[in-house]
Order: C-alpha cells, then structure tokens, then sequence
C-alpha cells in the first residue's frame, strides 16, 4: 500500500492480461485515497502463513517498476499478506447433505464480498429445501458504518459536526485525519474491537505513513480505557471560520518556535505557529538532556508571537491560506507568508521492505521515545536496526528502562557515530554491534519473537527478541509542502526551495518557506544558508538576494538527540525580514507556461523550481 501523495500518479486501476491463476498484480487507486501494489498468488498448505515473504516483495516491486515505475519512488505505508480458502476446483463448492445435516460453502477466493449476499440467499434456499424451518421473517436493524473512505467528507472537515460534539475536532491519526470522536464510536460501537488491528480496520487509526510514530502511543491506552468511561459529547466553542495572520509557522518544533521568534523580533507583523500536537517542542521535548524546546519557546513568547497547540493543518485553500482543525472546529487561515516546519520522522519497517507477520513488538526511536515518556510497558529483549547516534540513543533509552538489547546491526561496513559514543556502548552495556548485516524479516505472529539477518558472505541467523527499534533514516513529513506543489530539493544538503509561482498582491510576500529536516542521504548536515532567487527575473530584488533559510530541527539528520541551529544574528537574519519584500506575481500551485495566469508569466525556471 503506498501513500496518498502517490494517488495523483493513477485515474484507473491498471491491469496486466490475466493468467489461469488469476488477474495478476496490479495497481490500483483505493477508496482511501491510497494505491495498492499486488497481489501475489501461492498456493500453501499452512493455515497460520500470514507473513509476507522477500521473494513476494521482490515480485511486487518488479511488477511494480513494470507497470509503473514512478510509483516506487513513493513511500510504501502498509504490507499485507492474507489466506483464502482454495480448492482443486474452479467454482464454488456450494453443497448441502441434508442426511449429516451440513452445508458446506467453500471455494469462493477472491468473490468473497462481492457474491456473499447472493450466496447467503442460494444457502439459505438450499436449507429450506432441506426441511430446516427458516421461520418468520423479519427486518433487521439497519446498521449505520462510519465513512472511512475520502469520496464523502470525513468528521474532521464537517464544521458542524465538530460544533456539537469537540472530540470530532480532535485528531489522534494525524496521517489518516482520524479524530478522538471516531475512536470513541468505534469503541462502543455494538461490536467493539478489543485489539489495535480491530481499531485499525474500524477507523483507518495506525493505518498512515507514519505507521504509528506518532499516535501509536496516545491509541494503546484507549483500548483499555473505554470499558470505564462514559460516553461524552463536549460542544466547541465557535471561532471565526476565516482570519488573517502575516506569518503563519506551523509546527512547533525547535525549528518553528526558532523561527517565530526570529520573525517576531525583526518586526514582521502578527506571527502565529500552530502544532498538532497537545504540547510544544515536538519530539525534541521527550529527549532528556535538552533544553531547547523551553528556551526557543521563551524567547518566542517574549518576542510576541502567539502559540496555539492541538491545532492540524489539514491542508490548502489557496495561495497561503491553510484549512486547519481543532476542537473549536473547522477555520481557515491566510498568510501574508507561511513557514513550514514540520520536521522529520524516522521511515516504519514497512516503508523498508522488510517482510514478516505485522506482529505488535516493532517500535522506531520516536515510539520508543513516547513509550518511556508515558510509562508504557515494553518488552525484555531488544534488537536495534542501525548505528547512528540515534541509534545509540535509542540503546542508552531501553537500558534504563530495563531492556535487554541484544545486538546492534547495520547494513553499513561501520558504525556512523562518533567513537566514543559507540566505545560506551560496546564496554558500558556489553552490546555487540553487527556490521554488513541486513535484517531479511520479521518473526513472530502475535508477538515479535525475533530478527533474520544476512551476512555479507552468505549466512542467515535469526536472533531471539520481543522488541525491534529500527532508527534514523529519517524522512521530511513534508505532505504539506508536496501538496502545495512545492519543489523540494533532493540533493544530498538536505535543503528544501521556497514555492516560486504563488499569487500575491502587491507589496506582499508569497514566500513558503520550508523549516525542516529529512531525505536522503542521512548523514549531511543542515545549514542555513541564503537560497538562490525565486522564479522571476522581474523581481525588484537584486540577483543573488537570499529569499530564504532552510531552518531545520536538528543540526545533523539521524544524529544525536536533536538540538535546534539558533536564530540567525541581528546582522544576517535577513531572511526574516525579507518576509514582507515584495516579489512577482505568479501562480499557485505551480503549473505549465500553458495554463499560469496573472498579470506576468512564470519563466521557465518557476516552472521547474529553484533548488538549493
């Protein structure tokens, strides 16, 4: 299952010539605005083989670049593998013995849901036919499913559903816009799930790119709750549907709290910094030994900059202008320029590839992280998939939370750490750190009961373990900037370009700025360097102005716990103040020279995107 950044790839399902085992791997869009690669098809004969297997992926993935290829550049969310009932036959196996008084049905492969209310009404005629008295009957109670698919609109964007009860304006799936209010419902709903993946298929909940870095900790303890609370519905207070701010900041991050106080302080108007989170700092506030997230929000208050939390951006209206949700409904915000500083997250096991049961037991740092922080309970015997600073973070963390961790491993010759770093771990807590290893799959079905690895020269072993914590490899969460169509730079200074074709009035700013860490490749550094010049020659600025500062969170990407850069110096944090400068009018989002309107054209660089 790939992301839903990847829907605007497909129309149509694309379908390869069917074979005689069946229609093939195909891609095709879903109705949750997701596209699925698959399936595969093979025969078993063991009844528990829910695991996906390397050799299936590699199929996938070369079917995939065959049909597509474009499509596997995008993020993977999810990998599902499942059984089916096969017979020797090719119809359905539908019998009654009215002498052993049974009725088999059976043989129906992949026309389950399709043909299940047709096949309920021929087994029922064939019991009739039996002698079995069907009695009276009669109507049943109609039953109401929650929307889970992005055709209608979902509780989030219903301003008047938020209106009278707040829980539907309160996002606990960021990835997947599910609210507290949905969760709640499926919960005491008439059959309510007792287990996460139940949660999962009943509310989309864990089911994002994320995979549950970021929620997976805040739904686990309402599964336990919902027995001993009562049902409330908590009404919003009402706030203005639409207002204007001159510098939007979202998230509140190091970065975007750096940001907003910089800005403030140089005099650029109202700044405003929204986070979908409850509290400030982002993840930076669960690391123990920094003060970061406290100081940049000091100086950020100090500055006068207004902070509002629990706040999701859920996506744009316009040039500058942000739909956002929170418990006091829906609202509309436009910008005279908005900051995007949304930060990194570390890539799920799925987005690896690795195959495997979806067993519980497989965490990253970030997860880790909450679990220590809210005293969930975690496994005795831990495997740590890399050795990046991070990494030995996340090893520091488990120790003193009791775990046991195994061994280290990489698919690197050598560490990526400074050397004292990994020399305390190898004679402070005896770990073993396993180079030029590659972790093949996942095992265990209803707990991870251990790690495969491959060597370089060959071998294969499997380590026992409850717990695997894969780090680093961080990502940009940048859904916001790649649905605002802007260009995002990948070479490997992790930088990101402001948008250059958003239509502006005169005298304004249609800057974008990106604050943020992630891509590839993990270990260079973030720097805050002037950017070349937006799109247009025609700009009263001068060639070569720096428009714009990358301003991520952290100072090395997968390095040591995050510590934010700080605030450019009076002297050169023109950056900020060139956040009122008056550019070109352009279009937004970016379009061809065909379609861009405006008083002037977009040169053909504003089409392309500066890169930095």
């Amino acid at each position: 299952m790939f992301d839903k950044l990847a829907r605007g790839l497909i129309h149509h399902i694309l379908l390869p010539v069917p074979t005689t085992r069946g229609k093939g791997v195909l891609v095709a869009p879903t109705v949750y605005g997701t596209v699925i690669l698959g399936p595969t098809a093979e025969d078993t004969n063991d009844k528990t083989a829910t695991a996906t297997s390397a050799e299936g992926l590699a199929l996938l993935r070369h079917h995939g670049a065959r049909i597509m290829p474009d499509l596997l550049d995008e993020e993977v969310t999810a990998i599902y593998a499942g059984l089916r009932a096969a017979t020797e036959h090719h119809d359905y196996q539908i019998h009654c013995h009215p002498d052993q008084r049974y009725l088999v049905v059976g043989g129906i492969r992949s026309t389950g849901l399709t043909a299940s209310m047709a096949i309920a009404k021929h087994a029922t005629r064939l019991l009739a036919q039996a002698g079995l008295d069907l009695g009276t009957a009669r109507e049943l109670a109609p039953v109401r499913m929650p929307n889970l698919g992005e055709a209608l609109p979902r509780p989030y964007q219903r301003s008047e559903l938020i209106a009278t009860d707040a829980e539907y304006g309160t996002l606990v799936c960021h990835c997947e816009r599910v609210s507290h209010g949905e969760i709640r419902d499926a919960l005491h709903s008439p059959i309510p799930p007792i287990s996460l993946g139940g949660l999962r298929r009943r509310t989309r909940a864990l089911n994002g790119r994320c995979q549950g870095f970021y929620c997976g900790v805040a739904i686990r303890p309402l599964l336990d709750q919902h027995r001993t609370t009562t049902i409330t519905h908590p009404t919003s207070t009402p706030h203005p549907a639409h207002r204007r701010v001159d510098v939007l900041v979202i998230g509140a991050g190091p970065a975007g709290l750096a940001a907003a106080a910089a800005l403030a302080a140089a005099g650029a108007g109202k700044v405003e910094v929204l986070d979908r989170q409850q509290y400030a700092g982002g993840l930076t506030r669960l690391w123990r030994h920094t003060r970061d997230p406290h100081r940049y929000l000091d100086a950020m208050t100090h500055a006068g900059a207004n902070l509002h939390t629990g706040v999701t951006a859920t996506g744009w209206a316009g040039p500058r202008t942000v739909d956002t949700t929170s418990p006091a409904g829906r609202q509309r915000i436009t910008a005279t320029a908005v900051v995007l500083a949304t930060g990194a997250r570390e890539r799920p096991r799925n987005a690896r590839w690795i195959p495997g049961d979806r067993a519980p037991g497989v965490l990253t740092t970030g997860q880790l992280q909450q679990l220590t922080h809210s005293r969930q309970p975690m496994g005795r015997r831990a495997v740590i998939v890399g050795a990046e600073p991070v990494s030995y973070y996340a090893l520091r963390t488990l120790r003193q939370a009791g775990v046991e961790v195994v061994a280290m491993v990489t698919e690197l010759p050598r560490h990526q750490s400074p050397l004292t770093t990994h020399l305390a771990a190898r004679w402070r807590h005896c770990v073993p750190l396993l180079t030029s290893v590659a972790v093949t799959g996942v095992v265990g079905h209803n707990q991870v009961e251990g790690v495969t690895l491959h060597r370089a020269d060959g071998r294969t072993t499997m380590i026992s373990c409850d717990t695997i914590v894969f780090t680093g490899d961080w990502i940009p969460d940048h859904e916001l900037a790649r649905s605002g169509a802007i260009p995002l730079d990948r070479a490997p200074e992790v930088r990101l370009s402001t948008p250059p074709c958003v239509p502006v009035s005169p005298g304004s700013s249609p800057l974008v700025t990106c604050c943020t860490q992630g891509g590839p490749p993990p270990s260079h550094s973030l720097r805050a360097e002037p950017l070349p010049d937006p799109c247009c020659g025609t700009c009263p600025a001068s060639p070569g102005r720096p428009r714009s500062y990358p301003y991520g969170s952290t100072n090395r990407c997968g390095g040591s716990p995050p510590t934010a850069l700080p605030p450019p110096a009076p002297d050169t944090g023109s950056w900020s103040r060139q956040l009122s400068s008056s550019l070109c009018r352009c279009c937004w989002p970016a379009k061809t020279e065909k379609s861009c309107t405006g008083p002037a054209r977009c040169a053909p660089s504003c089409r392309t995107g500066p890169t930095a």
